[in-house]
């Protein structure tokens, strides 16, 4: 290797073809931090990247379960699952159980009751409450809920409160699909029984005046 050759104010070094500034040292040191500062930040984006992956997974994995344990009708798993998911990160798992996994759920709640052929109205009650907390305008649950209020086995509440159950229901169907017949039936059915329910009330009122003042006039 030829030595350098050196300009007369000792500032230049001739490259072969034209004078260039003397590399310092303080420079290359530069080039250098610039250079691992560089790697350094790689280095850190990829591992954010890598536990941001890790961890969305891991939540979907825990609300799949869930999916999967509310189809079987162990919901307290589920809601244990869920629970979990929300330790790893509970924003994301807050929006994706009421967001993305929503309409899975409703499903996973509606094959879990409908694979039951008997169960007691209170059972009922319970998984068309969990659908209808996810999706409020679940035709079918509407109906069920409907007719189960008006079941004549439901001693679920006073009578009252039940016919309104299903009167609720009914309007809240129409208001999704006006000319659904089934629950314009269901509807008139309702304010027949509500009307009929209101004439024995005020029969057994007058009835209790009567004895009043029977009972009144004889002592």
């Amino acid at each position: 290797m030829t030595d350098s050759v050196l300009s007369p104010d000792g500032k230049m070094i001739w490259s072969g073809s034209e004078w260039i500034p003397i590399p310092t040292q303080s420079n290359t040191n530069v080039q250098d931090s610039v250079i691992m500062g560089d790697i350094n930040t790689q280095i850190e984006n990829s591992v954010q990247n890598n536990y941001t992956q890790d961890t969305d997974k891991l939540v979907r994995n825990h609300l799949h379960i869930a999916t999967e344990k509310m189809e079987q009708g162990l919901f307290l798993q589920a809601d244990e699952m869920y629970e979990r998911s929300k330790q790893i990160d509970y924003q994301l798992a807050t929006e994706l159980y009421n967001g993305e996994f929503r309409d899975k759920y409703v499903i996973a709640l509606w094959n879990e009751l409908a694979s039951h052929a008997q169960m007691s109205v209170r059972n009922i009650a319970d998984r068309l409450f969990r659908i209808l907390s996810f999706d409020e305008d679940h035709i079918p649950s509407l109906m069920l809920l409907a007719e189960t209020s008006l079941e004549p086995q439901n001693d679920v509440g006073l009578k009252s409160e039940r016919l309104q159950t299903a009167e609720m229901a009914y309007q809240r169907v129409l208001l999704i699909e006006p000319d659904n017949k089934e629950a314009l039936t269901g509807l008139r059915r309702v304010e027949r029984m509500m009307r009929i329910a209101g004439s024995s009330l005020r029969i057994g009122v007058f009835l209790i005046v009567l004895l009043i003042v029977a009972f009144h006039s004889i002592f």
